[in-house]
């Protein structure tokens, strides 16, 4: 069985995108359906839609982050200021 990380490099070598390399083999933790995963990342290649801002590496990241640290409810500020530390950290 391949590991997460090497599962995104051959996602990559396969040309999609790098946030798709990196949402793609953590969706199957959290139950999210491939297509689903490729269609909600695929918008993020090349920095966002090729801009050359934010990798999309990073982006995939911080989605899988809030996948298994994010919130429900808008109020739950200790779930917010958890999320955002992971992040930063």
């Amino acid at each position: 069985m391949k590991s997460m990380k090497e599962e995104s490099i051959e996602l990559f070598k396969e040309k999609y995108n790098c946030c798709q390399a990196i949402v793609l083999p953590y969706s199957k933790l959290f139950g999210i359906d491939r297509e689903i995963a490729l269609k909600m990342s695929s918008g993020f290649g090349g920095g966002i839609a090729r801009m050359g801002e934010i990798c999309g590496a990073i982006n995939g990241a911080v989605m899988v982050l809030g996948l298994k640290y994010g919130y429900t409810d808008s109020k739950d500020i200790e779930q917010k200021e958890k999320l955002n530390d992971i992040i930063i950290a």
